[in-house]
Protein backbone atom coordinates (compact mmCIF):
# COMPACT_ATOMS: atom_id res chain seq x y z
CA UNK A 1 0.00 0.00 0.00
CA UNK A 2 1.58 3.53 -0.61
CA UNK A 3 -0.16 5.35 1.72
CA UNK A 4 2.88 7.13 3.99
CA UNK A 5 2.36 6.07 7.84
CA UNK A 6 4.39 8.40 8.86
CA UNK A 7 1.78 11.17 8.34
CA UNK A 8 -0.13 9.87 11.50
CA UNK A 9 -0.01 7.68 14.52
CA UNK A 10 -0.91 4.48 16.05
CA UNK A 11 -3.02 5.66 18.63
CA UNK A 12 -5.16 8.45 16.45
CA UNK A 13 -5.71 5.46 13.78
CA UNK A 14 -6.68 3.37 16.71
CA UNK A 15 -9.06 5.99 18.28
CA UNK A 16 -10.68 6.67 14.93
CA UNK A 17 -10.95 3.36 14.07
CA UNK A 18 -12.99 2.44 17.40
CA UNK A 19 -15.56 5.43 16.36
CA UNK A 20 -16.16 3.67 12.99
CA UNK A 21 -15.44 -0.24 13.50
CA UNK A 22 -17.10 -0.92 10.36
CA UNK A 23 -14.90 0.80 8.17
CA UNK A 24 -11.28 -0.73 7.17
CA UNK A 25 -7.57 0.13 8.00
CA UNK A 26 -6.79 1.94 5.03
CA UNK A 27 -9.80 3.89 4.98
CA UNK A 28 -8.96 5.28 8.57
CA UNK A 29 -5.57 6.25 7.58
CA UNK A 30 -7.00 8.21 4.39
CA UNK A 31 -9.30 10.33 6.55
CA UNK A 32 -6.67 11.08 9.21
CA UNK A 33 -3.84 12.29 6.23
CA UNK A 34 -7.23 13.94 5.22
CA UNK A 35 -7.30 15.83 8.08
CA UNK A 36 -3.04 16.04 8.99
CA UNK A 37 -3.49 13.73 11.73
CA UNK A 38 -5.95 15.83 13.30
CA UNK A 39 -8.10 13.35 15.00
CA UNK A 40 -10.77 15.98 16.15
CA UNK A 41 -11.38 16.95 12.40
CA UNK A 42 -10.85 13.35 10.85
CA UNK A 43 -13.98 12.49 12.70
CA UNK A 44 -15.91 15.28 11.96
CA UNK A 45 -15.17 15.15 8.29
CA UNK A 46 -15.74 11.33 8.67
CA UNK A 47 -18.73 11.34 10.75
CA UNK A 48 -19.83 13.74 7.92
CA UNK A 49 -19.73 11.19 5.33
CA UNK A 50 -21.22 8.53 6.33
CA UNK A 51 -23.92 10.33 7.37
CA UNK A 52 -23.73 11.61 3.75
CA UNK A 53 -23.50 7.78 2.07
CA UNK A 54 -26.11 6.84 4.39
CA UNK A 55 -28.42 8.89 2.78
CA UNK A 56 -27.67 8.77 -0.55
CA UNK A 57 -26.18 5.62 -1.19
CA UNK A 58 -26.57 3.33 -3.12
CA UNK A 59 -26.06 4.54 -6.30
CA UNK A 60 -27.60 2.34 -8.59
CA UNK A 61 -26.70 2.82 -12.51
CA UNK A 62 -29.97 3.16 -13.64
CA UNK A 63 -30.19 6.28 -11.87
CA UNK A 64 -27.85 8.21 -13.77
CA UNK A 65 -27.88 6.25 -17.07
CA UNK A 66 -28.66 9.41 -18.71
CA UNK A 67 -25.54 11.33 -17.72
CA UNK A 68 -23.11 7.93 -17.85
CA UNK A 69 -24.53 7.39 -21.98
CA UNK A 70 -22.76 10.79 -22.56
CA UNK A 71 -19.09 9.58 -22.15
CA UNK A 72 -18.41 12.36 -20.04
CA UNK A 73 -16.46 10.42 -17.48
CA UNK A 74 -15.00 6.78 -18.06
CA UNK A 75 -12.16 4.61 -17.08
CA UNK A 76 -9.46 3.86 -19.65
CA UNK A 77 -6.28 1.66 -18.69
CA UNK A 78 -3.42 2.71 -16.23
CA UNK A 79 -0.79 5.31 -15.85
CA UNK A 80 2.99 4.38 -16.20
CA UNK A 81 2.91 3.40 -12.51
CA UNK A 82 0.13 1.02 -12.73
CA UNK A 83 -2.77 3.58 -11.33
CA UNK A 84 -5.99 3.27 -13.23
CA UNK A 85 -6.82 6.24 -15.23
CA UNK A 86 -9.98 7.96 -14.99
CA UNK A 87 -11.00 10.07 -17.95
CA UNK A 88 -13.32 13.53 -18.31
CA UNK A 89 -14.23 14.58 -21.62
CA UNK A 90 -14.93 18.13 -21.03
CA UNK A 91 -16.43 18.61 -24.42
CA UNK A 92 -19.05 16.25 -24.29
CA UNK A 93 -20.04 18.20 -21.06
CA UNK A 94 -23.34 20.97 -21.63
CA UNK A 95 -24.30 22.51 -18.49
CA UNK A 96 -27.71 23.65 -20.28
CA UNK A 97 -28.33 20.17 -21.11
CA UNK A 98 -27.47 18.19 -17.80
CA UNK A 99 -29.32 17.12 -14.33
CA UNK A 100 -26.53 18.20 -12.06
CA UNK A 101 -28.22 15.93 -9.41
CA UNK A 102 -28.06 12.97 -12.07
CA UNK A 103 -24.10 14.26 -13.09
CA UNK A 104 -23.20 14.01 -9.03
CA UNK A 105 -24.59 10.13 -9.28
CA UNK A 106 -23.13 9.33 -12.67
CA UNK A 107 -19.48 10.66 -11.47
CA UNK A 108 -19.95 8.70 -7.76
CA UNK A 109 -20.96 5.75 -9.47
CA UNK A 110 -18.27 5.93 -11.87
CA UNK A 111 -15.36 6.78 -8.83
CA UNK A 112 -16.72 3.25 -7.19
CA UNK A 113 -16.21 1.29 -9.87
CA UNK A 114 -12.94 2.78 -10.66
CA UNK A 115 -11.21 2.50 -7.12
CA UNK A 116 -11.92 -1.40 -7.51
CA UNK A 117 -9.76 -1.60 -10.18
CA UNK A 118 -6.56 0.07 -8.08
CA UNK A 119 -4.19 -2.78 -7.72
CA UNK A 120 -3.60 -3.75 -3.82
CA UNK A 121 -0.44 -2.40 -3.92
CA UNK A 122 -1.69 1.17 -4.24
CA UNK A 123 -4.35 3.10 -3.17
CA UNK A 124 -5.16 6.25 -5.60
CA UNK A 125 -5.79 6.71 -8.94
CA UNK A 126 -5.04 9.90 -11.96
CA UNK A 127 -7.20 12.00 -13.88
CA UNK A 128 -6.86 12.68 -17.15
CA UNK A 129 -9.04 15.66 -18.09
CA UNK A 130 -9.08 15.76 -22.02
CA UNK A 131 -10.01 19.18 -22.95
CA UNK A 132 -9.60 18.93 -26.75
CA UNK A 133 -11.96 20.53 -28.39
CA UNK A 134 -13.45 22.19 -25.14
CA UNK A 135 -14.01 25.96 -24.62
CA UNK A 136 -16.16 28.20 -22.36
CA UNK A 137 -19.04 26.65 -23.63
CA UNK A 138 -18.28 23.46 -21.27
CA UNK A 139 -17.60 25.08 -18.31
CA UNK A 140 -19.69 24.09 -15.34
CA UNK A 141 -18.83 26.50 -12.37
CA UNK A 142 -21.99 26.14 -10.50
CA UNK A 143 -21.35 22.17 -10.70
CA UNK A 144 -17.98 22.74 -9.70
CA UNK A 145 -19.03 24.88 -6.37
CA UNK A 146 -21.22 22.95 -5.40
CA UNK A 147 -19.55 18.91 -5.77
CA UNK A 148 -16.24 19.38 -5.70
CA UNK A 149 -15.92 19.47 -1.90
CA UNK A 150 -18.48 16.38 -1.67
CA UNK A 151 -16.42 14.25 -3.64
CA UNK A 152 -12.99 15.06 -1.74
CA UNK A 153 -15.12 14.28 1.57
CA UNK A 154 -16.49 11.05 0.06
CA UNK A 155 -12.84 9.80 -1.49
CA UNK A 156 -10.06 11.74 0.20
CA UNK A 157 -6.53 10.82 -0.66
CA UNK A 158 -7.51 8.74 -3.48
CA UNK A 159 -6.16 11.18 -6.52
CA UNK A 160 -2.72 10.63 -6.87
CA UNK A 161 -2.62 13.18 -10.03
CA UNK A 162 -4.53 15.84 -12.75
CA UNK A 163 -3.19 15.97 -16.06
CA UNK A 164 -4.49 18.71 -17.46
CA UNK A 165 -4.90 18.89 -21.43
CA UNK A 166 -4.37 21.29 -23.45
CA UNK A 167 -4.49 23.33 -20.89
CA UNK A 168 -5.02 27.03 -22.70
CA UNK A 169 -5.47 30.33 -21.35
CA UNK A 170 -9.63 29.28 -20.96
CA UNK A 171 -8.28 26.58 -18.45
CA UNK A 172 -6.22 29.43 -16.56
CA UNK A 173 -8.93 31.53 -16.27
CA UNK A 174 -11.03 28.51 -15.06
CA UNK A 175 -8.68 27.12 -12.92
CA UNK A 176 -7.50 30.28 -11.00
CA UNK A 177 -11.02 30.94 -10.10
CA UNK A 178 -12.14 26.70 -9.14
CA UNK A 179 -8.81 25.99 -7.41
CA UNK A 180 -9.96 28.47 -4.34
CA UNK A 181 -12.88 25.76 -3.14
CA UNK A 182 -9.96 22.93 -3.57
CA UNK A 183 -8.11 21.85 -0.46
CA UNK A 184 -4.48 22.29 -0.84
CA UNK A 185 -3.55 19.24 -0.64
CA UNK A 186 -5.67 18.51 -3.99
CA UNK A 187 -4.67 21.35 -5.71
CA UNK A 188 -0.55 20.40 -5.64
CA UNK A 189 -1.87 17.74 -7.69
CA UNK A 190 -2.93 19.46 -10.74
CA UNK A 191 -0.90 19.17 -13.71
CA UNK A 192 -1.47 21.21 -16.83
CA UNK A 193 0.44 20.62 -20.28
CA UNK A 194 0.19 22.62 -22.99
CA UNK A 195 1.73 19.64 -25.49
CA UNK A 196 1.18 15.45 -25.53
CA UNK A 197 4.70 14.86 -24.91
CA UNK A 198 3.58 15.97 -21.05
CA UNK A 199 0.50 13.88 -21.00
CA UNK A 200 3.23 10.78 -22.40
CA UNK A 201 5.31 11.92 -19.20
CA UNK A 202 3.29 9.83 -16.64
CA UNK A 203 1.00 7.72 -19.01
CA UNK A 204 1.84 5.46 -22.05
CA UNK A 205 0.37 5.84 -25.64
CA UNK A 206 -1.66 2.67 -25.68
CA UNK A 207 -3.24 4.35 -23.17
CA UNK A 208 -4.03 8.19 -24.10
CA UNK A 209 -7.75 8.99 -25.63
CA UNK A 210 -7.49 9.42 -29.57
CA UNK A 211 -9.03 12.19 -28.99
CA UNK A 212 -5.95 13.94 -27.40
CA UNK A 213 -3.34 12.27 -30.15
CA UNK A 214 -5.54 13.49 -33.18
CA UNK A 215 -5.92 17.07 -31.42
CA UNK A 216 -1.73 17.39 -31.05
CA UNK A 217 -1.03 16.11 -34.54
CA UNK A 218 -3.10 19.32 -35.74
CA UNK A 219 -1.33 21.72 -33.44
CA UNK A 220 2.33 19.69 -34.33
CA UNK A 221 1.44 20.22 -38.03
CA UNK A 222 1.16 23.85 -38.34
CA UNK A 223 3.88 24.15 -36.10
CA UNK A 224 5.73 22.17 -38.87
CA UNK A 225 5.26 24.56 -40.99
CA UNK A 226 6.93 27.42 -39.44
CA UNK A 227 10.15 26.03 -40.87
CA UNK A 228 8.60 26.33 -44.60
CA UNK A 229 6.37 29.38 -44.25
CA UNK A 230 6.65 30.44 -47.84
CA UNK A 231 5.93 27.01 -49.43
CA UNK A 232 3.77 25.84 -47.71
CA UNK A 233 1.49 28.87 -46.88
CA UNK A 234 -1.92 27.72 -49.20
CA UNK A 235 -1.77 23.96 -47.37
CA UNK A 236 -1.66 26.62 -43.88
CA UNK A 237 -4.59 28.38 -44.50
CA UNK A 238 -6.62 26.06 -45.71
CA UNK A 239 -6.28 23.96 -42.30
CA UNK A 240 -6.29 27.20 -40.30
CA UNK A 241 -9.67 28.12 -42.56
CA UNK A 242 -11.29 24.63 -42.18
CA UNK A 243 -10.27 24.33 -38.16
CA UNK A 244 -12.24 27.75 -37.54
CA UNK A 245 -15.14 27.00 -39.35
CA UNK A 246 -15.05 23.49 -37.18
CA UNK A 247 -15.36 25.93 -34.32
CA UNK A 248 -17.32 28.95 -35.69
CA UNK A 249 -20.81 27.40 -33.87
CA UNK A 250 -18.60 26.64 -30.89
CA UNK A 251 -17.02 30.02 -29.85
CA UNK A 252 -18.04 33.78 -29.64
CA UNK A 253 -16.33 35.66 -32.15
CA UNK A 254 -13.91 37.38 -28.84
CA UNK A 255 -13.36 33.93 -28.05
CA UNK A 256 -12.34 32.86 -31.77
CA UNK A 257 -10.32 35.67 -31.92
CA UNK A 258 -8.48 34.73 -29.04
CA UNK A 259 -7.72 31.19 -30.73
CA UNK A 260 -6.67 32.33 -34.03
CA UNK A 261 -4.29 35.03 -32.90
CA UNK A 262 -2.54 32.03 -30.12
CA UNK A 263 -2.12 30.01 -33.21
CA UNK A 264 -0.60 32.87 -35.57
CA UNK A 265 1.77 34.34 -33.25
CA UNK A 266 2.80 30.59 -32.39
CA UNK A 267 3.07 29.60 -36.26
CA UNK A 268 3.28 32.04 -39.31
CA UNK A 269 5.16 35.25 -40.25
CA UNK A 270 3.60 38.63 -40.40
CA UNK A 271 2.84 38.15 -44.15
CA UNK A 272 0.67 35.21 -43.81
CA UNK A 273 -0.87 36.19 -40.48
CA UNK A 274 -2.27 39.21 -42.27
CA UNK A 275 -3.49 37.31 -45.18
CA UNK A 276 -4.90 34.57 -42.60
CA UNK A 277 -6.75 37.46 -40.63
CA UNK A 278 -7.93 38.95 -43.99
CA UNK A 279 -9.35 35.59 -44.75
CA UNK A 280 -11.45 35.08 -41.59
CA UNK A 281 -12.34 38.43 -41.43
CA UNK A 282 -14.22 38.71 -45.21
CA UNK A 283 -15.85 34.40 -43.77
CA UNK A 284 -16.82 36.12 -40.34
CA UNK A 285 -14.53 33.51 -38.97
CA UNK A 286 -13.78 37.00 -36.86
CA UNK A 287 -14.77 40.29 -36.75
CA UNK A 288 -12.75 43.41 -38.20
CA UNK A 289 -13.36 45.32 -35.01
CA UNK A 290 -12.02 42.26 -32.41
CA UNK A 291 -8.56 42.90 -34.17
CA UNK A 292 -6.49 44.66 -31.60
Amino acid sequence: MDIDQTKFTRENHSALKSRFPQLDDETIARYLLARGNDLTKATELLSKAEQWRNIHYPILKEDCMNELSKGIIYSHGVDKEGRPILVISAAKHNPKNRSIEELAKAILWVIEIHIKRIPENLSKYTILLDRSNAGTKNQDIAFLRRFSKLFQDQHPERLHRVIVYPSGLIFWSLWNFVKWFVNPVTRDKVYPVMHLSGVQEFIDDENIPTSMVSHQFLFEFFLAQSDNREGNRSICMILLIILMHIQKSSFKPRERRDRVVKILQATFSIQIKTLLLGIMIRNSYIVEEDIV
